[in-house]
C-alpha cells in the first residue's frame, strides 16, 4: 500500500551491556546507526538517533 520499502529488516542494537564471562565486570558494546538505516530514517522524515535512545530501565 505504497510507502517506503526497506532494503532489509531494519533492526539495530545500538548498545549491549552484559557481564564479562571471565571477570563478571560489566562489558558495554556500542555501534553507530548503520548508513543504510540512517538513509532510511532520513527518507522517512524521522530524526536519526545520535545517542542512547533510552536508559533501559523504564517501568
Amino acid at each position: 500500500a505504497g510507502g517506503l520499502q526497506a532494503p532489509r529488516c531494519l533492526l539495530h542494537a545500538q548498545g549491549l551491556e552484559l557481564a564479562h564471562p571471565r571477570t563478571g565486570q560489566p562489558l558495554r558494546l556500542e555501534a553507530a546507526v548503520p548508513e543504510d538505516l540512517r538513509a532510511f530514517f532520513v527518507a522517512a522524515g524521522v530524526r536519526v538517533p545520535e545517542g542512547p535512545i533510552g536508559s533501559g530501565d523504564a517501568p
